[in-house]
This record gives structure tokens, sequence and C-alpha cells, in this order.
């Protein structure tokens, strides 16, 4: 059996991770250890996945009819309503954002709706660079790799809370529409 909880597992809350784990997987009546590896999508294909968490586009297309829906978090930061959230574009500084279409976009993968199609849904970024993950796309654009990147309201409230110098020099000009969450 696999149980994965990928997508906000950072070093610093890990305890309070394997904590909510222990209860999910008490309610659930199982005993497996949380798997942390690099490859998120390779728990989601695995016949003895027990739980995870995945992002909404890849739960929708790719894995469509082969995970369950059992539910949603509802997460207590800025852009977070409910079970729904927003993701926050980032620049090194305000522009318009059609000058900023013009310019180079950091997205942590193709099929991520926080970071990808959330951006998409706000202005159509002219050239896309793969950064692999959401504080690596805030990474590239304060060091001038990429111009604006989306980040997903959570991750952005941990970025606040864990590590405030991965938003340092970097403005807020623009918010996706809010959109189901994990």
């Amino acid at each position: 059996m696999i149980a994965s909880l990928p997508m906000y597992d950072w070093p610093e809350v890990r305890e309070a991770t394997d904590e909510f784990w222990a209860a999910l997987a008490r309610r659930l009546g199982v005993q497996v250890e949380l798997s942390r590896g690099e490859d998120h999508a390779a728990a989601w294909r695995d016949a003895g996945l027990v739980f995870s968490q995945t992002c909404g586009y890849p739960f929708t297309h790719e894995f469509r009819g082969r995970l369950k829906l059992v539910g949603v978090p509802h997460y207590q930061a800025d852009g977070c309503e409910g079970f729904r959230y927003c993701s926050h574009v980032f620049a090194r500084e305000a522009k318009p954002l059609a000058e900023l279409a013009e310019g180079r976009a950091a997205v942590n993968s193709m099929d991520s709706m926080s970071g990808m199609l959330a951006l998409k849904a706000v202005l159509q970024p002219g050239e896309i660079v793969l950064s692999g993950g959401h504080l690596a796309s805030l990474a590239m654009v304060q060091k001038g790799d990429a111009d604006v990147c989306a980040i997903d309201a959570v991750c952005v409230e941990m970025a606040r809370h864990y590590r405030p110098s991965a938003l340092a020099g970097l403005v807020e000009v623009a918010r996706s529409p809010l959109v189901p969450g994990l």
C-alpha cells in the first residue's frame, strides 16, 4: 500500500504532515507510512495507492476515472475560500499584464492548475520555461531568468511564513480566478 501527501510536505511542516496523515490513516483504518518520493505521479499510477493528493488538472485529465475524489481540504490562506483557491501572479516589478505576457513565464509543470493554467487565465504567456516547482519558479523570476510566475495561494502562505526570502523582491501583479483545490 502507498500513501502520499506531496503537495505541501515541506521540511518545515513535515511533523504536522505526519500528524495529519496519522489521523487520516486511523480514520481510514490503514497502517501505512507516507511515501515521500520525488515523482509524485508515480504514486498516483501505483495500483497500491490508498490515499494521496493531486493537482486538479492531472486529476481531471490524466487520472480521470483512475483516481477517486474523497475530499478537498479547506485551507486558511490568503486566496483560499472554502474548498477553492487562487494563484498569485508574481513579477519583479508591477507592469501591465500585457507587457508581462510578452516576456518569459516560469511554470512548475505544463499540467499544473496553479502554475500553468492559472497563469493562462490571467495572461497568455509568450515564452514558457519549466522550473520543476513553485519555489523554483519564484527563484527564476527573482534572478531574472523569467519575468512572471503563478504560485498557488497555499504555497505563497507557506513561503510568507517559512521562507520569506522566496518572495523577496517580487510583487504580486494579479490573481487567478478561484478553482477547486487539491
